[in-house]
């Protein structure tokens, strides 16, 4: 948000007003802010800098896994600005599009967005951006519960999801329409001593042998 002192006011009030996609990028160019580090959600700049190594590496175990499922069709990206709107531009943990390129590039192909979040970590506002971008599924990794919450049909009109799915120790979570895009949560967390192998939920697709 911009802040807009009200100079007429006796106490100098302050205003909050959104800030326009153009006006940030504009910004970003003339280096007035760390491009590398801010990101614009529903006309909010958020400072995404992560001090937790624990986050950090994974994101980076999640996109590793999703690079290497993803195949030559796919391209992962890793905190890269997505321009949404006039008023959003974040920086997703992890983007898979299905054609490359950077920003706008691969917008309305794109199959999968995952945040690693703790607590929630502002999910909130994200999650409702997300329901309103052309994206078919968003994943958010809990890192503290040990769950991975998949959200499925997008409504557009409405900006909500039909449903969510919630995949504990033990479950792998499978994209709807691209099952080759799959992720437990054991993958990045350390299992648990006499914990049970990893079970598909019905209707998931099978794992190879």
């Amino acid at each position: 948000m911009l802040q807009v002192i009200d100079e007429r006011s006796p106490d100098g009030a302050i205003r909050l007003r959104p800030l326009r996609r153009a006006v940030f990028e504009r910004m970003c160019q003339c280096g007035d802010v760390d491009a590398a580090e801010l990101e614009l959600v529903c006309g909010a700049v958020i400072d995404r800098r992560d001090d937790d190594p624990e986050r950090a590496r994974a994101v980076a175990q999640v996109a590793a896994r999703l690079r290497a499922q993803a195949g030559p069709a796919g391209r992962v990206a890793v905190r890269a600005a997505w321009a949404l709107d006039d008023y959003s531009m974040p920086r997703p943990d992890v983007r898979v599009a299905a054609t490359g390129g950077h920003c706008e590039l691969g917008v309305s192909a794109t199959p999968l967005v995952v945040e690693v979040a703790r607590r929630d970590g502002g999910g909130a506002a994200r999650h409702d951006l997300y329901a309103r971008a052309p994206l078919a599924e968003y994943w958010q990794v809990d890192l503290d519960a040990a769950v991975i919450e998949a959200w499925r049909g997008r409504d557009a009109r409405f900006g909500t999801w039909a449903t969510v799915t919630r995949y504990s120790r033990g479950e792998v979570a499978c994209h709807a329409t691209r099952p080759a895009l799959a992720l437990s949560i054991d993958e990045l967390l350390a299992r648990p001593r006499g914990a049970q192998r990893l079970r598909w939920r019905p209707g998931a697709a099978t794992p190879s042998p």
